[in-house]
């Protein structure tokens, strides 16, 4: 089975210049791969530690990216809100024959 996240706000940046004990809703660490500014929103796509690749794209606001010093090659921490996880079957290849 596979986790599928279907709200924009959905995930939440912890803050990287101090630790918070609210990093308990299905927390996940990986680099961010890919970073754009777009006026006064930032979007990250990161790659998940321990994941086989899989990625998660998330969005904050500007200011929200610069406190964090959010780019490419930044280890960062996010938070899963549980009502925004769907699971779902894991897609199988099609049967020949």
């Amino acid at each position: 089975e596979c986790g599928v996240v279907r709200e924009r706000h959905a995930v939440l940046l912890h803050r990287r210049d101090r630790p918070s004990r609210g990093e308990a809703e299905n927390p996940v660490t990986g680099t961010i791969t890919a970073f754009v500014a777009l006026g006064d929103a930032t979007i990250s796509t990161v790659r998940l530690d321990g994941s086989e690749g899989r990625a998660l794209t998330f969005h904050a606001s500007r200011h929200v990216a610069e406190r964090n010093d959010l780019a490419v090659g930044v280890t960062v921490g996010v938070s899963i809100l549980r009502e925004a996880v769907h699971i779902m079957p894991a897609s199988t290849p099609a049967r020949r024959g």
